[in-house]
């Protein structure tokens, strides 16, 4: 808790009626493409509201000397239903097909004579 009441006087907070408020970069790293959805998540810093993924945060903070982030992660979950019917498509796409492809052609009718 000591470690962290050193860096308070860093932190800024966002109001949300307030103009002069800065931005906040939350979606995407600025160097890189990670996003709260990637493995290692986003950190966001409470300084500056620029995001960063975890390659860059540690440089970022040793250069700046802010060091107080929100670690920001998202997991996508299927709900009952939908994993339902990711288990059938699956179920479909192994079965084999129902009749057997003989010719292809290109611009004709598909109707065999």
């Amino acid at each position: 808790m000591e470690e962290l009441r050193k860096h308070l006087s860093k932190v800024n907070v966002i109001c949300a009626s307030g103009a002069s408020s800065p931005p906040v970069y939350k979606d995407e790293c600025v160097y890189s493409y990670d996003n709260p959805e990637t493995p290692t998540g986003l950190y966001v810093c409470l300084h500056s509201f620029l995001g960063f993924g975890e390659a860059h945060v540690r440089e970022y903070a040793s250069k700046t000397g802010n060091a107080v982030f929100l670690h920001i992660k998202r997991e996508k979950t299927l709900k009952k239903d939908e994993s339902a019917e990711q288990e059938k498509k699956e179920a479909a796409a192994e079965a084999p097909p129902e009749s057997k492809i003989t010719r292809l052609a290109i611009g004709v009718d598909g109707r065999l004579q």
